[in-house]
């Protein structure tokens, strides 16, 4: 089915850590999903997993990102890939906000380590401290 829609127009999920949009999802497609996600310096994401992958383009800001315990930093323009059922995170530094747009594998599901399930809103923590 074709769709076009603005982005100002999509319903958001405002957090005090993050502004998360789903773009793209189960209306709009059968086979991915799209998140426009905002997020504010110094509140990494809970470690946590998908049963899909994972593709997340950043667009602006920097900051780091752990898949799998192996940590690296990021820039604008940096796209990350996430295998299936693999554990990352990922925090924004510096005092810009961070927009990144995740394209994932559906349907979506995120789980956390202890492989419980989690929903967004997801709890975010403060740095310079990691959330497992």
């Amino acid at each position: 089915m074709y769709t076009l829609r603005k982005i100002e127009d999509i319903a958001k999920i405002v957090h005090p850590a993050v502004i998360h949009q789903t773009l793209v999802g189960k209306k709009q497609a059968g086979s991915v999903e799209v998140w426009y996600q905002t997020a504010k310096p110094g509140k990494p994401t809970p470690t946590h997993y998908h049963s899909g992958e994972e593709i997340i383009v950043i667009l602006q800001g920097s900051g780091w990102c752990k898949v799998d315990g192996d940590r690296s930093e990021f820039e604008p323009n940096t796209v990350i890939t996430v295998p299936p059922n693999t554990p990352h995170q990922l925090a924004t530094t510096g005092t810009e906000d961070m927009i990144a747009l995740a394209i994932l594998q559906t349907p979506v599901e995120i789980f956390n380590v202890k492989g419980e399930p989690i929903s967004l809103p997801w709890p975010y923590g403060d740095m310079p401290g990691e959330l497992a």
